[in-house]
């Protein structure tokens, strides 16, 4: 018996969709299509195949919208407002009674795997293997080199956020406060957590550390974390063992930062007027916001900088790609992280 199955690119659909519902111009819009395949034991590929409208806002429906739409809304709510019978909660369709491989894994079961990898041990194991070769090379040059000098980024080398990444679900919450804390019985913003100034060491980073500390290595921060948080980065860094350093570089202020009150949840008396956590850009007025450098515009300048200042960066220590990039380093070390990505 043979089944048809319907492959949807919905990012094409979507915009034939906008067109359908008045959005768009169909000079604009991207004509959608859907490709049928006829699955066989000689899988052969049958012609495209038109689709009328009606059977197109159907497909539509099955991808449903964006995650965000063109005024930065949700696609739901931007679909939703043209067209009021747009279903804003679809049920999942079966377009095939035969069994279909998906592209891509599920996002469920990928973060088990990232809880797995973490908590069987495998991850220290990695992490410890990479910085004991940074040890190693620290040691021997740190009787060689012109002023040696080490670079640390922070979380995820110099702190751990296992604890916030786990609370997630490996989400990323800018400004939102923290369900509990310490264990954290919740999602925590990324500002919050940082304000409470406990987040625990990463112990291989620490050794690593207390070796350049002890060979008189001059130890660097570079990190993508701003202005705003540096009392209570530093005062992290201090309560768990990074008691100096020579400098700490941070991105200029982005915004304020929330209140401890509103980090805990506290809710405020009925008759005031919650303000938002963040109340301002950092920027002068009449003066544009210039945009923000990428990691690794950012940190590639920092070690510049210290070159210039005749010190020899014997290693550059971080968990991201853009941590590395730029030059300005004896040698890199890049450690593990498969839980998120900055650019």
């Amino acid at each position: 018996m043979n089944f048809l199955v319907v492959e949807l690119d919905c990012t094409r659909l979507f915009r034939a969709c906008r067109w359908l519902v008045g959005w768009e111009s169909s000079s604009t819009a991207s004509t959608a299509d859907a490709r049928v395949t006829k699955q066989s034991t000689r899988r052969n590929r049958l012609p495209m195949v038109a689709i009328t409208n009606v059977s197109l806002l159907t497909l539509c429906a099955c991808c449903g919208p964006p995650a965000l739409g063109s005024d930065g809304r949700s696609g739901a709510a931007e679909m939703t407002a043209a067209n009021p019978s747009w279903p804003t909660q679809q049920p999942p369709v079966l377009l095939s009674s035969g069994a279909h491989k998906s592209e891509f894994e599920n996002l469920g079961d990928l973060a088990q795997a990232l809880v797995q990898y973490h908590d069987s041990g495998a991850y220290d194991r990695d992490l410890q293997s990479i910085v004991g070769e940074a040890i190693s090379y620290v040691s021997t040059r740190s009787s060689t080199a012109r002023r040696p000098a080490l670079v640390l980024d922070i979380d995820e080398t110099a702190l751990s956020n296992w604890e916030q990444l786990k609370a997630n679900g490996f989400a990323y919450f800018g400004n939102a406060p923290c369900v509990g804390i310490h264990p954290l019985t919740g999602p925590c913003g990324s500002k919050c957590w940082d304000l409470n100034a406990t987040t625990p060491a990463g112990q291989a980073v620490l050794r690593l550390y207390q070796v350049a500390i002890a060979r008189h290595v001059a130890v660097f921060f570079i990190t993508g974390r701003h202005e705003e948080e540096r009392a209570a980065t530093e005062e992290n860094l201090r309560l768990v063992g990074y008691k100096s350093w020579k400098t700490l570089y941070m991105k200029p202020k982005q915004s304020d930062m929330p209140t401890s009150d509103y980090c805990r949840g506290k809710p405020a008396p009925s008759n005031q007027q919650v303000p938002p956590p963040v109340v301002a850009r950092a920027d002068t007025p009449g003066v544009p916001v210039a945009p923000e450098l990428s990691a690794a515009d950012f940190k590639a300048p920092r070690r510049q900088e210290i070159m210039e200042q005749g010190y020899t960066i014997v290693a550059n220590v971080g968990d991201q790609p853009s941590d590395l990039e730029g030059g300005f380093a004896e040698r890199t070390y890049l450690l593990p992280n498969p839980f998120y990505r900055i650019n």
